[in-house]
């Protein structure tokens, strides 16, 4: 279980944007009869003109290698005909591509004009909603046993202290959580019924074991002595 941590504030501001900014419309919508201009330069780098690939620029990764010789056992007319094997190439550079340079037609980004939104509605008081009826939350945690006392909606700081956690109320929480999984802890096994089940199996065994040999030597008895 975490500890319990004292009241604060985890987040300021207007509660019109912070919190309805997804739900209410905004106020400034992208201008629908503007469009970015086709000659617009919003790529800060390009490449360089003037920069040109090296006459000795080596993009073969393999070669034949050229200390291979044809086996002596060669035969054309029953192997094909014969190629030498490639290696790695030791002078190979990789891939040439031109440097980048900045670009002197570069602009930045294009920002899209904006012009007031029609449907925007001005909302007052968004908090003034339909009584909430369900909370709802998604909690991600590295280990599992987080515990929930309460959840409070309040419209004052004032009225939260009756319901925060304190060391008293955080013990009383563990201890009824250890007293939980004690109760619904699977019931142990008992340790002299397993020993007689041991002891069974061995006897029974044992028992097929003396069987088996006492059908051994019966087959090994003649049915009939012969006539001396």
């Amino acid at each position: 279980p975490i500890p319990c941590v004292p009241w604060q504030s985890q987040t300021s501001g207007q509660y019109q944007r912070r919190v309805h900014g997804d739900f209410e419309l905004p106020k400034e919508i992208n201008d629908p009869d503007v469009s970015k201009p086709d000659d617009w330069v919003d790529d800060p780098m390009m490449v360089d003109p003037n920069d040109k690939k090296p006459d000795d620029w080596v993009e073969e990764e393999m070669i034949v290698d050229p200390d291979a010789e044809k086996p002596e056992d060669w035969d054309d007319e029953d192997d094909g005909d014969w190629e030498a094997p490639m290696i790695p190439n030791p002078d190979f550079q990789g891939p040439w591509s031109p440097q980048e340079i900045d670009n002197p037609a570069y602009k930045g980004p294009w920002e899209h004009p904006k012009i007031p939104n029609p449907d925007f509605k001005e909302v007052n008081n968004p908090a003034h909603r339909l009584p909430i009826n369900y909370i709802g939350f998604d909690l991600w945690q590295v280990k599992a046993g987080t515990l929930f006392g309460d959840i409070i909606l309040a419209d004052k700081e004032e009225d939260l202290q009756a319901f925060l956690w304190d060391s008293d109320k955080f013990e009383a929480e563990k201890e009824a959580k250890k007293a939980f999984d004690k109760a619904n802890e699977p019931p142990e096994e008992d340790e002299d019924e397993d020993a007689d089940f041991e002891e069974l199996s061995e006897s029974e065994e044992a028992s097929e074991a003396e069987g088996e040999e006492a059908a051994e030597k019966k087959e090994k008895v003649p049915t009939a002595w012969p006539l001396v």
